[in-house]
């Protein structure tokens, strides 16, 4: 009766511990890949069909994520070796922001999917305006990576104040490893021919001259420059 009574107790403590795990992280959700995030986050979903940045989070304090992706975004990386595409994210980085510095960069170090997730992590200069429209700068730090589900890749980036960043960097790393490809999105019209810069450069150029948005037209800068 003992035994019973302590399996009994057992099953109730998992049951519970589960349910609180489960409360503790949402579900995001879209045609190529879905993730988990922490339930105090909030989300912004993609505005319109047109933009290429899925998602938007803002967790507690200055936390915060970004997932992208798109066939251009593929396309234009594809064939890229890791390290390859570590350069074309330090070059969009440069000229996203200013006073970029790199400080952590790896092609192996994380595998999501069976596949390995190149990364990079550089300080840069965050600017803030008040409600006077006064301009302000302060050190910041992001994390970005790219994520391969099925024949697409996903750019996800982690940001943060330079004090927590390290300190929230364990939450990020669970949310990109959260990264599952659903299968109905993935590989729709990626083109396998088109390779790197190297391979096929016409054909890089002539794809970067149809590219719209401005996170397209940075990494076609840095694949063509």
């Amino acid at each position: 009766m003992k035994l019973l009574l302590i399996s009994l107790s057992m099953a109730t403590f998992l049951a519970i511990l589960l349910g609180t795990t489960n409360a503790e992280a949402k579900n995001y959700e879209n045609d190529l890949y879905t993730f988990q995030f922490p339930n105090g986050c909030k989300v912004e979903e993609k505005e319109n069909r047109f933009t290429t940045i899925d998602a938007s989070i803002e967790c507690k304090e200055d936390t915060g994520f970004q997932f992208e992706s798109g066939e251009e975004f593929s396309s234009s990386l594809a064939g890229n070796s890791d390290d390859e595409l570590v350069d074309t994210l330090l070059t969009v980085k440069e000229n996203q922001w200013d006073n970029v510095v790199e400080v952590e960069r790896g092609v192996d170090k994380y595998i999501i999917n069976n596949k390995t997730a190149p990364f990079i992590i550089t300080t840069y200069d965050q600017k803030f305006t008040n409600v006077f429209g006064l301009s302000s700068t302060k050190p910041w730090v992001s994390m970005t990576m790219i994520i391969r589900v099925g024949d697409q890749l996903v750019l996800a980036q982690y940001m943060n104040n330079e004090d927590d960043f390290d300190k929230q960097l364990p939450m990020a790393e669970k949310l990109f490893q959260s990264v599952k490809g659903l299968g109905n999105g993935a590989g729709a019209g990626a083109d396998d021919s088109f390779t790197s810069r190297g391979n096929d450069l016409p054909k890089t150029s002539a794809l970067c001259d149809t590219v719209t948005t401005q996170s397209g037209k940075d990494l076609c800068e840095g694949l063509l420059n």
